[in-house]
């Protein structure tokens, strides 16, 4: 007892602050720290623990409570963790605890077995609110670096994760409101970044911000079945936003939004940004996968999702993949080069062990209904797309009537530098969709082989105005003229005085062609371009 009066006589007289090497700590590596790290902890509370310089060796689990702030020195601050653990993996354990701070601590974990064991965190927290991590770095966890489990009100600041064999933040249980911010996520061998649900038990997870943040760098290793993962992983999660990251060199999708099978019924993800994201050459991993898992951004079993602003490059499948089931996607804005195909809305045929079940608005719990449905309800609007090797905007439904596309807007985009010796490609193609508006689309291309604007079976109640270039069954209006394009004048239609034909291939000499005077297919003019 009189240990315990003297140490906390000391505590005050330092204004509050907790030292553990007053507990008996080293920090020299070798000595074994454990005992006298979390006797600190235990009277530290309402109080803050200090780590100074010096690497402490770690060999049980730490367990924080509540009301506790933990602060060391950044990097020469170390927990160093040698295990051959092969269950669960933690070593700091925030439990049911509440108003909890860990910032600049380095952990570093040396594991003799070097697989993926487990999901649990070197930090783990779980069933608690209001916990903040800022300035951690997490490495060598043989499960993943942190996991968040049935906890809300999480933060991590200016957290670096690296080098771990699972998810470099595993969030899941029901957890709620958690923000990364202003971090480092990468060589992960599962997604750096996993906001799942895995049953119904706690619900959704719900609220997620990504922001400012550098994601990816996989460390891609021939046929190995690790480092698949995805940058950003949600899994049957709702209100998430992602903004303002970067992220690179994945080994699937740069993005994921999808859903869980649990039961036999698809539980969706839904009401996710998507916005102001570098994602740059993903894909990478040569595991056998879905095609479309290694896109710049998929999207599957989603609904209410908005994507702007993205710069994406370098997919070996599609910039942006809308798939499956998927209800009120607009994609707008964003800027997608050197991929294989653009953006494509594609939905996959329905099975007993695929139904979508859409949610309530109103309560997790108040799903009731199944219900077969597509693609509906999807805009595309105002984007760039260029260097393709294939299509730049491709739709393409089926004949099945619960996987026909409803309701697509396709208006104001610009596809250029186009593969131009493919002739299958096309600038934009939709087939066995309904309710279509193809308006105000510019494809820039000289290529005869590309087809601009492809109509295919299935299309009905389609609306296309104003795209640019297109063939001479359809016209641009322009001023009071109607303005179409293809490679030679007409010989076949009727024309009205002052239409032009544009020449696909100008490097022919020629420029465009007027109609001087009405007819079918009327007299033309071939204006030179000298």
């Amino acid at each position: 007892m009189s240990d315990l009066i003297a140490r906390a006589l000391a505590i005050s007289a330092k204004g509050g602050t907790v030292n553990v090497k007053d507990f008996g700590a080293k920090g020299d590596g070798v000595t074994d720290d454990t005992a006298a790290i979390q006797a600190a902890i235990n009277l530290s509370v309402s109080y803050q623990l200090s780590i100074p310089k010096g690497t402490y060796k770690i060999t049980s689990t730490l367990i924080v409570p509540s009301n506790t702030v933990i602060t060391g020195t950044g990097a020469s601050s170390v927990f160093a963790i040698s295990s051959n653990q092969l269950a669960d993996g933690t070593r700091i354990s925030i439990k049911d605890a509440s108003n909890v701070t860990i910032k600049d601590i380095k952990i570093v974990e040396t594991n003799e077995i070097p697989v993926r064991a487990n999901v649990y965190g070197t930090i783990t927290v779980d069933g608690s609110v209001n916990i903040n991590l800022s300035g951690i770095e997490v490495s060598g966890s043989n499960g993943a670096g942190i996991c968040i489990l049935n906890s809300q009100k999480s933060t991590l600041i200016n957290v670096y994760v690296h080098d771990v064999m699972a998810d470099g933040v595993h969030i899941n249980y029901g957890s709620s409101n958690i923000i990364i911010t202003n971090s480092n996520i990468v060589k992960c061998c599962d997604d750096c970044i996993g906001f799942a649900t895995d049953n119904t038990t706690y619900g959704h997870v719900d609220g997620l911000l990504v922001n400012n943040c550098v994601i990816g760098d996989h460390t891609i290793v021939s046929g190995d079945v690790r480092n698949i993962g995805a940058g950003v992983s949600v899994i049957a999660g709702t209100n998430a936003v992602i903004t303002n990251n970067i992220i690179r060199n994945c080994g699937s999708s740069g993005i994921r939004i999808t859903n869980l099978l649990y039961g036999g019924v698809g539980l969706p993800s839904g009401n996710v940004v998507i916005s102001d994201n570098i994602i740059d050459n993903v894909g990478l991993c040569d595991v056998s996968l879905s095609e479309q898992l290694r896109d710049g951004i998929s999207i599957f079993n989603s609904r209410n999702v908005f994507i702007s602003n993205n710069k994406i490059t370098k997919s070996p499948t599609q910039g942006i993949c809308i798939s499956q089931t998927a209800i009120s996607v607009k994609v707008e804005n964003n800027f997608i080069a050197n991929c294989q195909l653009g953006i494509t809305a594609i939905p996959v045929v329905s099975t007993d062990e695929q139904n979508l079940k859409l949610w309530s608005d109103i309560a997790f719990e108040d799903i009731t209904a199944l219900a077969y449905v597509s693609i509906h309800n999807i805009v595309i609007r105002n984007n760039v797309v260029q260097d393709m090797l294939t299509s730049g905007i491709y739709v393409q439904g089926s004949s099945a009537e619960n996987n026909k596309i409803f309701g697509i807007s396709i208006n104001d985009n610009i596809l250029e530098k186009l593969n131009t010796s493919n002739t299958s490609a096309n600038g934009i193609f939709v087939s066995y969709s309904d309710v279509v508006d193809l308006s105000r689309n510019i494809v820039k291309t000289n290529a005869t082989a590309l087809t601009k604007y492809g109509i295919g079976s299935g299309v009905t109640n389609l609306t296309r105005t104003n795209n640019i270039p297109y063939s001479t069954d359809q016209a641009t209006v322009i001023g009071m003229s109607n303005h179409y394009s293809g490679g030679a004048a007409p010989t076949s239609g009727t024309y009205l005085l002052g239409d032009v034909v544009w020449n696909w291939n100008p490097g022919s000499g020629v420029l465009l062609w007027v109609c001087t005077a009405a007819g079918t297919p009327g007299t033309w003019y071939a204006v030179n371009l000298n």
